[in-house]
């Protein structure tokens, strides 16, 4: 198996040539095409922005502008800057795995919450229908009696008949 790359060196360096020469000269006379080589002094900001600030220059999970972070890299940021070194891949991996086993606990407890609060729906609909059913029945199966009409029982209810007090759980499987 052969693989050819095609490279334009000549170009690549032509570039990093002009990169140079915009970087580091200075044209002070345009009339007499005088050109002196000066050694541009990097412009220093007086407010540096954290990941450059010589406290957190060799740490691997430093906030980086224009993007987001995870949850799991801000505490490994933390745990960085708490030790005040790199985390060895030991250290890395129990950290991922606190976030996660963290992770799915809130997620257990969203899920439950969620369960819950439709339990609670349902249930409000199920008792909610069964009161409208006993109104609609009490108000279609009982008629209205007058004081002087009273209906009769025809029925006699015979006495409720006395258990014994359960004692024993075994008892009921005899």
């Amino acid at each position: 198996m052969k693989i050819t790359i095609e490279l334009d060196i000549e170009e690549i360096v032509r570039q990093e040539i002009r990169q140079y020469v915009r970087d580091n000269l200075e044209i002070k006379d345009v009339e007499s095409a005088h050109v002196n080589e000066v050694q541009r002094k990097k412009e220093v900001n007086p407010n540096p922005p954290i990941q450059s600030s010589q406290y957190e220059q060799g740490y691997e999970f430093l906030p980086i502008s224009g993007r987001r972070r995870t949850k799991t890299e801000i505490s490994m940021h933390e745990k960085e800057r708490e030790l005040r070194r790199r985390l060895t891949p030991e250290e890395k991996g129990t950290i991922t795995g606190e976030m996660e086993y963290s992770d799915s606990k809130e997620l257990v407890a969203k899920e439950l919450a969620v369960r819950k609060a439709k339990l609670t729906e349902i249930e409000k609909e199920v008792t909610r229908d069964i009161v409208e059913k006993h109104k609609a029945e009490s108000t279609q199966s009982s008629p209205i009696f007058t004081e002087e009409e009273e209906p009769a029982t025809t029925e006699e209810v015979d006495e409720i008949p006395k258990t014994a007090p359960l004692d024993n759980l075994n008892s009921l499987f005899n």
